[in-house]
């Protein structure tokens, strides 16, 4: 049995979801309040789930050591 358990960032838990397949997803920004300002069609971009790829997934995946 391992010495030290990893422990989950907590933020990160919060914040990233991990789809069935495995891939990372986040809810876009800028998305918060004052959506009467913003264009519709920029309205219903910002209400789609981001996936995250490249080096900034790997920094992910060793924050949620739990979900995989």
């Amino acid at each position: 049995m391992p010495k030290n358990k990893i422990k989950t960032n907590r933020r990160a838990a919060k914040t990233f979801k991990i789809t069935g397949t495995g891939k990372i997803t986040h809810r876009a920004s800028h998305n918060g309040h004052k959506a009467y300002k913003r264009r519709e069609s920029r309205n219903r971009r910002l209400d789609l789930e981001r996936t995250v790829g490249g080096k900034t997934e790997k920094r992910i995946r060793l924050l949620l050591p739990s979900s995989f």
